[in-house]
């Protein structure tokens, strides 16, 4: 699995043009051949622009910080640059990615880590997401994609002043939701961990391509 570079904003830049739902013939193109540039750079899959919420470091673990480490947002052309990339990585024909998810959806991905070492059901304890798009309301999510959960024993615990290794479970969960053509402006999307921690995010379509 290719390693995702987040970055280091908590909000995402604005890329050089806003979202298209759904994808123009010309977006799919250069979605595909940033994705072959990507995979050729040995560099990782940067999702900066793409970044609503993350912490300092999704390894070391601050006191306070709940279970969730970022939140990124998935457009058609983000989709359709990551399926060139796997494909690009994968030694297959990068020209031929297609999105296979409907055209005016976009998804919104969690990225979770336990509190604890016990911390297999960590995609469980999360409450159900509440989208809202700015003129439209809140939508209801059209579905629902997750990761398996895995233990990585990386984790650094800061406490006291002090700092201990430590094992902890991973997993993302995506939610797709069902957009119109020409849908734009702010959205926020709220989200509970299983500490009880609340993440209220917003952003604005404009912002990303």
């Amino acid at each position: 699995m290719p390693a995702l570079l987040l970055g280091a904003t908590a909000v995402a830049a604005a890329p050089a043009a806003a979202v298209e739902l759904p994808l123009s013939p010309e977006g799919r193109l250069a979605a595909v051949e940033a994705g072959r540039r990507m995979a050729g750079a040995e560099g990782g899959y940067p999702v900066r622009d793409y970044v609503l919420f993350e912490t300092d470091d999704a390894l070391a673990m601050q006191p306070g910080e709940g279970e969730i480490y970022a939140v990124t947002l998935r457009t058609p052309f983000e989709r359709a640059r990551w399926t060139s990339y796997t494909r690009a990585r994968q030694g297959g024909p990068a020209t031929e990615a297609v999105d296979p998810q409907p055209a005016e959806t976009v998804d919104v991905v969690v990225y979770v880590r336990s509190t604890e070492s016990r911390g297999h059901d960590v995609l469980d304890r999360l409450g159900l997401p509440v989208f809202t798009l700015a003129s439209r309301g809140r939508l209801e999510p059209l579905a629902v994609e997750r990761s398996r959960p895995f233990r990585g024993s990386q984790m650094v615990v800061r406490a006291g002043g002090q700092a201990r290794p430590a094992e902890r479970w991973f997993g993302t969960i995506a939610w797709r939701f069902q957009l119109a053509a020409g849908d734009a402006g702010p959205l926020s999307f709220e989200i509970v961990d299983g500490t009880g921690r609340t993440y209220r995010l917003q952003a604005d379509l404009a912002h990303f391509r």
